[in-house]
């Protein structure tokens, strides 16, 4: 279908589904359901007006093989009755331009053993371990600077302000202390800002630290290679090239699988925050993102910045490879009022 038809689609499944739609929907289906990766999601009537998608499903919209480019996503986080009732009625009202993918638990995940992006790094270098001085690891992301032309990182909230926990002026690490980053010889930046995670509906995790630029330096460069401007949300697409560098995977590349996903539910050490309007990456050679790679960027094949990846699934993707959300990164240096430093 058309991305607007597609969009339209999205946000009426997101509305209210009364039960004359839910029934008329299951009349079209039949008794036998709808069949996705081995399992029949049968069609169960409720007798309740429900608002939007159950707990455990994201709805977005994902690449089609047909002429027409898009088709609806649903991703199942939790394959209760209700998520499966939900499914077979919205595979119902979009025929055969759906993609089901069950994902399992999408989470921030914790730091895995990695591979040289782990160690210290002087100057600092985008893709490398950071973190608040309470908290594991995550990735350095990318520089930026605010209004006052101030140098800085931007990474994750779960990274730099310790999910919410953070106060301003808190000490950043790098590494981070799950590596060996130890105060005062690692500190290198002063966090400043974080967008705080909330209940209902989020649209980014993510936070910023202040640079001494007289005592730390920064390599802008992503390997050997220049970060461009960042790539308007609206312009990001599926089943675009995309690759990253992280303090756990290192260098992956991977395709963007779905964009505008809402309601997609990330676990966190206390709390599952539930965010709206993600892009969705698989890898093309195994897991495109680890538990540590959070607050990367994630970049398209010209460079340009697409997305802040800050969480994953291990299974749904291509070979029980996981998949990998992120926002897109003009939301993110919008709601901190910053702009990319392309230069050191």
């Amino acid at each position: 279908m058309r991305l607007e038809s597609a969009r339209e689609l999205k946000q009426e499944l997101t509305g209210v589904l009364k039960d004359t739609g839910l029934a008329q929907s299951f009349a079209v289906l039949g008794t036998a359901g709808v069949a996705h990766e081995g399992r029949i999601l049968k069609p169960r009537i409720s007798r309740k007006a429900r608002t939007g998608p159950p707990q455990g499903i994201a709805i977005g919209i994902t690449p089609s093989r047909t002429k027409s480019g898009h088709k609806l996503a649903l991703r199942l986080q939790d394959p209760t009755p209700e998520a499966h009732q939900y499914a077979a009625y919205a595979a119902g009202k979009a025929r055969d331009e759906i993609d089901i993918q069950y994902v399992g638990a999408i989470s921030a995940g914790q730091p895995a053993p990695a591979s040289g992006y782990e160690r210290r790094v002087r100057p600092l270098q985008p893709g490398y371990s950071v973190g608040h001085y309470r908290i594991t690891a995550g990735t350095l992301g990318g520089f930026v600077r605010d209004a006052r032309k101030r140098l800085g990182i931007l990474s994750n909230n779960h990274v730099l302000g310790n999910t919410n926990a953070g106060k301003r002026g808190d000490d950043i690490l790098q590494p981070g202390a799950y590596d060996a980053g130890r105060r005062p010889g690692d500190v290198v930046a002063a966090l400043e800002r974080l967008v705080r995670l909330k209940a209902g509906s989020n649209a980014v995790d993510a936070a910023w630290a202040v640079i001494d630029s007289s005592l730390v330096k920064v390599n802008p460069r992503y390997g050997t290679r220049k970060l461009g401007a960042a790539r308007p949300a609206e312009e990001i697409v599926s089943a675009a090239a995309v690759w990253k560098i992280g303090r756990t995977t290192g260098l992956t590349r991977g395709t963007i699988s779905a964009i505008e996903l809402d309601h997609v539910a990330v676990g966190y050490d206390k709390a599952t925050y539930s965010f709206d309007g993600q892009i969705e990456v698989v890898g093309d050679e195994g897991p495109f993102s680890e538990g540590g790679d959070s607050g990367s960027f994630i970049l398209g094949s010209d460079d340009a910045g697409v997305a802040l990846l800050f969480a994953g699934s291990e299974e749904g993707g291509p070979k029980g490879s996981g998949r990998t959300y992120a926002t897109p990164l003009e939301t993110a240096l919008s709601l901190l009022g910053l702009e990319l430093a392309l230069e050191s």
